[in-house]
């Protein structure tokens, strides 16, 4: 059975569908083993990069952009695995 893990973000400058994509990508790049679950304690330990304003502020438009870009991948990666799946039938 799979619990979910919750996050709480804190503040109104740090976007939350920026901050899924972030973890997501934080995931695949780190050493964690395959097969381990991402638990609480993995979770707390993964870094993510945060865009920064020219002002030296956290920037939530810069993450809403990236975060638009990580969705619309994500959009390409599913409609390929359908025409992959198509192709396959």
């Amino acid at each position: 059975m799979m619990m979910p893990i919750e996050i709480e973000i804190v503040g109104e400058k740090v976007d939350p569908n920026y901050v899924l994509y972030a973890i997501r990508a934080s995931v695949a790049t780190s050493r964690f083993q395959y097969n381990a679950k991402l638990c609480q304690k993995r979770l707390s330990e993964l870094k993510i990069k945060v865009p920064i304003a020219d002002d030296g502020t956290i920037s939530k438009e810069k993450q809403q952009v990236l975060a638009n870009k990580f969705e619309g991948l994500e959009n390409l990666k599913q409609q390929e695995e359908k025409f992959a799946k198509n192709l396959d039938e």
